[in-house]
């Protein structure tokens, strides 16, 4: 929906926190305490993929340096 643009992906991203966080503090139901609790893996998952893909890009194109510090 960002046509690849980082910069509205961030702002949706942090917006998505806020409202979630707003949910968290408002409502102190079971249901919302698991709902996050999966959102923040799947976000440590990506963040996770994110990294490694980056590790093995730098490293493919001999950017030693680089791929020594993401991986």
């Amino acid at each position: 929906m960002s046509d690849n643009n980082p910069q509205i992906a961030i702002v949706g991203a942090v917006l998505g926190g806020i409202v979630t966080a707003i949910v968290s503090f408002k409502l102190t139901s079971r249901l919302v305490a698991i709902a996050i609790t999966v959102a923040g893996t799947l976000a440590g998952y990506g963040f996770a993929f994110l990294v490694g893909t980056s590790a093995i890009a730098f490293l493919s194109v001999q950017k030693l340096i680089l791929g020594v510090v993401w991986s």
